[in-house]
């Protein structure tokens, strides 16, 4: 019986056509991988068109710079308390990533960030050498992709192609800028009499230290004053007589709070001898010193010494408060732009857009353009979480900004009355002859 199937099986393969099978076969299989080509590339087409399932609002920058990590703990928290916000019916939700405040670290995320649909707005970098490198990649899609600057004071951040082009670029400056930082800086100094200035400037976050150095210098020299500028790296290399020669009354420090404290150290020191000179030289810090951290020193080395900041001294010597009210208004202007991109993809709205939208259908590049043009024609706010007023130019520039004098006291940053003395280096007997500061 075996040998009767194998043989009635092998009657029926003889009668087979094998190359009519053959064919028969390659129709099947080429039909089939056609049919998965195309199914493959109609996918692709409708994940084009569909856009991503949400958009991403980005918070960059240095993690371990107070300034940034508060700014951003403000944002997110106020970021809560908005209604769930979306563009298009597409959800926005924020991240975080942190570039540790270098330049080629926030470039590269920068490049990434451009490349991508799904990128809605960036909130960086928080310092303005990290930013004018991050610049130049969002600003070099078409559509380009909308940046707010919180903290960074440097004016010239934008790419040349800003400078030139008919359209402004979508960058928003909460911060005014180093040109009115170093006017109250040196209008201050030149209040309490000073002639001589020394100017130190740090070697980190260059783009800043650099210009505020310069324009420091240029400001200290318009009003017939002398003016050395040397960094911190140089400063302990000064001669004791070079500075008693040029009776320098007042030291200007740009940079971060950590070389601050050295530089207070350093003046302290070279000036506690009362035969260098008759007294202590007045101490003006930049806005990037003012941290927390710099009132852990000594309050005998840090009464008397002042600060510039666009911000209230009560505000940001909170230590609960700090920076996060810049994220708040932060957070209450992107909900703001986001209204008003809604408002103006809904005047722009045809049939045929309606019937794309009504599909799930939109192109990320109506959302982006909407979003820049929100972000350029914006003007006059009042944010509610700090009731500050915000008033840009066409180029994103803050108007009405302005720069605050602090002055440290009992290790908290002040508002000074106007009514304060030059201080002066005394013998404190009742603590063994040590010098102590006297206003």
């Amino acid at each position: 019986m075996r040998r009767t199937f194998w043989t009635a099986l092998g009657k029926q393969l003889s009668n087979i056509d094998l190359r009519a099978w053959l064919k028969s076969w390659l129709k099947f299989t080429t039909t089939a991988i056609a049919s998965f080509a195309i199914g493959a590339i109609m996918l692709s087409i409708h994940g084009l068109l569909q856009g991503p399932e949400k958009y991403i609002v980005y918070l960059i920058g240095d993690a371990k710079d107070q300034g940034t990590r508060q700014t951003h703990e403000g944002f997110e928290e106020h970021w809560e308390k908005l209604k769930p916000l979306a563009v298009n019916n597409i959800p926005i939700t924020i991240m975080r990533e942190r570039d540790g405040g270098n330049p080629d670290t926030g470039k590269s995320y920068a490049r990434e960030f451009a490349q991508r649909s799904d990128v809605l707005l960036v909130v960086g970098h928080g310092n303005s050498s990290t930013s004018k490198e991050a610049l130049k990649e969002y600003m070099a899609p078409k559509p380009r992709i909308p940046v707010i600057l919180v903290t960074e004071t440097n004016p010239d951040l934008l790419p040349k192609p800003c400078e030139t082009s008919e359209h402004p670029c979508p960058v928003l400056r909460l911060s005014p800028t180093d040109d009115k930082q170093a006017k109250k800086a040196v209008q201050l100094a030149m209040g309490k009499k000073a002639k001589s200035f020394l100017v130190i400037k740090d070697t980190d976050n260059p783009v800043y230290s650099n210009y505020l150095a310069k324009r420091l210098a240029f400001e200290i020299t318009q009003r017939n004053k002398t003016v050395c500028v040397t960094t911190t790296d140089e400063m302990t290399k000064i001669r004791i007589d070079m500075i008693k020669t040029l009776k320098i009354d007042c030291v200007i420090f740009v940079g971060a709070h950590v070389q601050a404290k050295n530089v207070i150290r350093w003046t302290n020191k070279v000036y506690r001898n009362n035969d260098l000179c008759p007294r202590k030289p007045m101490i003006i810090l930049s806005d990037w010193s003012a941290k927390q951290d710099l009132l852990t020193m000594e309050t005998s080395e840090l009464d008397g010494v002042f600060l510039t900041h666009p911000r209230s001294a009560d505000e940001i010597g909170d230590p609960d408060v700090g920076y996060k009210r810049f994220g708040e208004d932060t957070a209450w202007i992107v909900g703001r732009l986001v209204s008003d991109t809604n408002a103006i993809l809904s005047r722009r709205s045809t049939w045929r857009t309606k019937v794309w939208n009504w599909l799930g259908y939109h192109r990320v590049t109506d959302v982006r353009e909407a979003l820049a043009l929100a972000t350029i024609k914006i003007s006059n706010l009042t944010a509610s979480p700090s009731k500050e007023k915000y008033s840009f130019d066409r180029n994103g520039q803050l108007l009405d900004g302005h720069f605050d004098v602090w002055k440290i006291k009992c290790r908290k940053f002040t508002e000074p009355t106007g009514n304060e003395t030059p201080i002066t280096w005394c013998e404190d007997t009742s603590s063994g002859g040590s010098p102590a500061l006297q206003k």
